[in-house]
């Protein structure tokens, strides 16, 4: 099966990271112990390492191999050692030792570490499902094996714990190899294929009945801000790249243009002629593709071109008269989602690639490190990508010093969020000024971002989205973050504590992870392989559908769309949308008690599509202490009022009716015994 580069094990690009260590001892003479147990305990995932004494404590730093530095289980030597098998035994104990055989059928000592690593306290995955095969930060495995080993062998040990942790091993570590090794190969792929795009609609422009104004690429992989930027699919690639292999996720990510056209007033002002005049330029735009060498399908809407590459690029055209059509007929939510984009996409796109990108050479890397931060605290859909460039661009534009790297951008752009008072707009341009009056007339209520390619200085891309909850919440998990980045706990910035600001978190299955690499919590696993058509195995219209569906169908996209408007009165939904594993579930009600959460799992897995939500296991209920049946109460005061009252005349017809079953009974019992 064809394997892409970015599910490919470490050891193609073999990484090291850093690890400071600070032990505190009562007697710090025994320096040379101190060094012989650490490589020691280490042992083969250790490069190097030294240590500095000082009064009362001792500056380890190790540098770890990336392959093993996760590993929660320590191999010790073959059986066939038998001198380093007894000395294995005694530095670990013999209690903790076992025997386990490999897949390469050697036998060796190993101590398993699993319990000590998820007891240890230093993360927050303990109340994660899976926490077993919850992938540790190695700074955390780390401290966990000298922890156990200097409290074994030097009894002046007391305690020990992480000095400082280099910033960009921790997001190298848990962003994965396609974020780190591979986005640059894939950022000149898509390049080049962009350019050949760009200059064959260009030639054929001139077919067409209208005038056309521009053509632009407007995804984030083109202006290279995604945190993962698009790859090339086998399903529709007519050759193999050289440098990216190619994708096999039954799953398409689309290269999004808008082609901008002009008629010159000759169509009439009706929504009815507009649409009918753009189904009739997607099919003259597909029809001279075709004639020019490339496959091309077309909606009324939209035009595909699948490059021999790997890519399909889908072209919207958008006309200027259009939106203040609908303003005209008052529907302007839907005038605001079409100018947002068909229009403000393309200045958006300009103002990054000429201001930004160009001008400064780490914008992109942290952009990509903001957006996949925000999708790891699971709003990364409430929050619109093009709003996070813009939070970033304030970092890079406000100071009068830049920052020197991709992760002081970042840790401006976090600061940002936590220290601004979000009752007042941002201006991402520090030199222009703000009409507050006018902003606030157009009832913006939650994060309000204005941009300098917009006349009325107000961002369109935060004008419904995020409301002030989600500002608050992404608010207070930035401040976290960068006490995490202060403390020294890089790794800790990318945990989002389900447990605790969630009613429960639901499991996807196995089959809805297609790119393992990109979780932040779970351990990278084999991917699900599918069965796809490649180029060749259909054509016409079934190529057409299938290639459609790929390209419109994610699988657990599509399964969090039909979860929230199945649950849209009961509870909300977050995913991480780069790396989903589960889905957290927040009650609407104030007060959700277990009876309800336990309602809401159920209502989810009833609507959930087939296959697409992993098993869960809730608590039991309380159990709630039964009451007699009313029955019984009603008889015996029936039967009370019976005996104490004199004028059975004055009794209700109920009470009465009551009474004489109670007598008819009492009168059968004695008559039951005497048959016995």
């Amino acid at each position: 099966s064809a394997m892409d580069i970015f599910n490919a094990p470490r050891t193609i690009f073999p990484m090291h990271f850093s690890v400071v260590l600070q032990a505190k001892f009562t007697n710090t003479e025994e320096g040379a112990s101190i060094i012989e147990t650490v490589n020691y305990a280490l042992q083969d995932r250790l490069v190097y390492s030294f240590v500095e004494l000082r009064e009362g404590a001792a500056l380890i730093f190790a540098r770890i191999r990336g392959a093993d530095g996760r590993n929660k289980l320590v191999k010790g030597p073959s059986l066939e050692q038998t001198s380093e098998s007894e000395k294995f035994s005694s530095f670990w104990g013999a209690s903790s030792v076992s025997t386990r055989q490999f897949s390469d059928g050697s036998i060796h000592k190993c101590v398993s570490l699993v319990d000590e690593c998820l007891a240890s306290g230093r993360t927050a995955l303990a109340g994660y499902h899976g926490a077993s095969d919850v992938m540790l930060p190695i700074a955390d495995v780390t401290l966990v094996i000298l922890q156990i080993a200097l409290r074994r062998k030097l009894p002046s040990f007391t305690s020990i714990e992480g000095a400082m942790n280099n910033v960009a091993d921790a997001l190298t570590e848990r962003l994965g190899d396609a974020y780190v090794d591979t986005a640059p190969l894939a950022n000149k792929a898509l390049s080049a294929a962009c350019a050949e795009i760009t200059t064959v609609v260009n030639k054929v422009q001139s077919t067409l009945a209208c005038k056309v104004t521009g053509f632009d690429i407007v995804s984030g992989s083109a202006r290279e801000c995604d945190p993962y930027p698009i790859r090339p699919h086998a399903s529709v690639a007519a050759k193999v790249s050289q440098t990216v292999l190619l994708s096999t996720t039954p799953s398409i990510e689309p290269v999004y243009c808008i082609l901008g056209i002009d008629d010159k007033s000759k169509i009439p002002d009706t929504l009815d002629a507009i649409k009918a005049m753009k189904g009739a330029l997607c099919a003259q735009l597909s029809n001279a593709l075709v004639a020019a060498g490339f496959e091309s399908h077309c909606t009324t809407t939209s035009v595909d071109i699948i490059a021999a590459s790997g890519y399909v690029f889908r072209i919207y055209i958008a006309h200027f008269r259009e939106v203040s059509l609908l303003r005209a007929l008052e529907r302007a939510p839907q005038a605001d989602m079409l100018e947002r984009k068909l229009f403000w996409s393309v200045q958006h796109h300009k103002y990054v690639r000429s201001v930004l990108t160009e001008v400064h050479m780490t914008f992109s890397k942290a952009a990509r490190l903001a957006k996949r931060w925000v999708a790891a605290m699971l709003l990364g859909d409430f929050v619109a990508p093009e709003a996070i460039e813009l939070l970033v661009a304030r970092s890079y534009l406000v100071n009068a010093v830049k920052p020197r790297s991709a992760e002081e951008g970042f840790y401006r752009f976090l600061q940002l969020l936590s220290q601004w008072n979000w009752a007042r707009p941002l201006p991402v341009d520090p030199t222009v000024t703000v009409d507050h009056k006018k902003v606030w007339d157009k009832e913006v209520m939650g994060m309000v971002v204005l941009a300098p390619y917009d006349n009325d200085q107000l961002s369109p891309f935060t004008q419904h989205t995020p409301r002030p909850m989600i500002v608050h919440r992404l608010s207070m998990l930035a401040t976290g973050a960068v006490q995490a980045l202060e403390e020294g706990r890089g790794a800790s910035l990318w945990l989002c504590d389900i447990p605790s600001s969630f009613d429960v978190a639901i499991p996807l299955a196995a089959s809805m992870a297609l790119a393992s690499d990109r979780c932040i919590l779970q351990k990278p696993v084999a991917p699900t392989q599918y069965r796809l058509w490649r180029a060749g195995d259909l054509s016409g219209p079934d190529r057409q559908r299938y290639i459609t569906q790929l390209c419109e169908l994610e699988p657990a996209n599509f399964c969090l769309r039909t979860l929230r408007g199945a649950t849209r009165d009961k509870c909300m939904l977050f995913m991480d949308i780069y790396g989903p594993q589960s889905l957290a579930v927040v009650s609407l009600s104030q007060n959700p008690t277990p009876q309800l959460v336990r309602s809401l799992v159920e209502s989810i897995m009833a609507a959930a599509p087939p296959g697409s939500l992993g098993h869960i296991s809730l608590p039991p209920l309380p159990e709630v202490k039964k009451d007699k049946p009313r029955k019984e109460k009603a008889v015996k005061t029936a039967r009370d009022s019976s005996e104490t009252t004199t004028e059975p005349t004055t009794k209700p017809k109920k009470a009465r009716a009551e009474v004489a079953p109670a007598v008819a009974k009492k009168s059968q019992k004695p008559k039951a015994k005497l048959v016995k």
